[in-house]
């Protein structure tokens, strides 16, 4: 099976290759990286429909406002000011931004596609039958 694809998007490319190095060293992280410095490829990209995921700089809020289709999570430096999407602060360690979209991405899969863990509401419903 093949990995799940995270998009980043960032006008600093040495921002992006640092982040993407770190991101690929380790071996549990479940997604392809793909990076992207201009929002035009990435939106193009997003239309054919194979990026699970969007880490998205917020200098390029207004571009992703049109995006539906896919998870977008914002890397919030300052000018991120809305609510639509979930955000991660862009300056702090790569380990911490590593977390952070697992976490964020992890809880809009369990709301999207009904994945029961012990915050969800049908988790005292839920019984395990056996492990294969």
């Amino acid at each position: 099976m093949s990995k799940k694809i995270l998009a980043i998007c960032d006008k600093e490319n040495l921002f992006l290759s640092r982040l993407r190095d770190y991101l690929i060293s380790r071996s549990t992280f479940p997604f392809e990286v793909n990076t992207y410095t201009d929002i035009s490829i990435l939106l193009n990209d997003l239309k054919k429909g194979y990026i699970e995921l969007a880490l998205i700089d917020d200098f390029f809020i207004d571009a992703i406002n049109e995006i539906e289709k896919v998870n977008v999570i914002v890397l919030d430096s300052g000018r991120y000011k809305q609510d639509k999407y979930d955000s991660i602060w862009k300056y702090q360690s790569a380990d911490v931004i590593r977390k952070e979209i697992l976490r964020l991405y992890e809880s809009n899969e369990s709301e999207n596609t009904g994945l029961l863990d012990k915050g969800h509401k049908n988790y005292k419903n839920c019984k395990v039958i056996g492990f294969y």
